[in-house]
């Protein structure tokens, strides 16, 4: 099969091949039909999805959330993603769950501090990790 690209596509391609994200362009065009595929795969997976819950809601099944219940469901849905990690014992998830109490206290670094500290990663002048 060929395929014919733009040439901002084609540049885009050379652009990650110089960058040495790509080894060559079929190797670009595989990557890109692959996450495409993926997208796809998780589109198909959400609508199905979607299909079962309205027929759900069409059975009379279901739970009815208005403004006033609904930091229950929040405080509900983050506590039991939270349990969920605490439940897995692997260093990733001790580390999760390591941040999130520290953001339920308040203690983050900014997001431009750790772009900067993220950007000096591989230069002359790397800096150590913000506090």
């Amino acid at each position: 099969m060929q395929i014919e690209l733009t040439p901002a596509q084609n540049s885009f391609i050379q652009l990650g091949i110089q960058k040495g994200r790509f080894r060559d362009s079929d190797e670009a065009v595989r990557q890109a039909l692959a996450q495409w595929e993926s997208r796809e795969r998780a589109r198909v997976a959400l609508l199905t999805s979607l299909d079962l819950a309205e027929q759900s809601l069409d059975a009379g099944e279901g739970e009815e959330y208005t403004v006033d219940n609904l930091h229950e469901l929040v405080e509900s849905v983050k506590n039991g993603g939270i349990t969920r990690l605490a439940d897995q014992d692997s260093s990733e998830h001790r580390h999760i769950r390591a941040g999130l109490s520290e953001l339920d206290v308040g203690q983050s670094i900014a997001n431009d501090r750790v772009l900067v500290w993220l950007d000096s990663w591989g230069t002359d002048s790397e800096l150590p990790a913000p506090q």
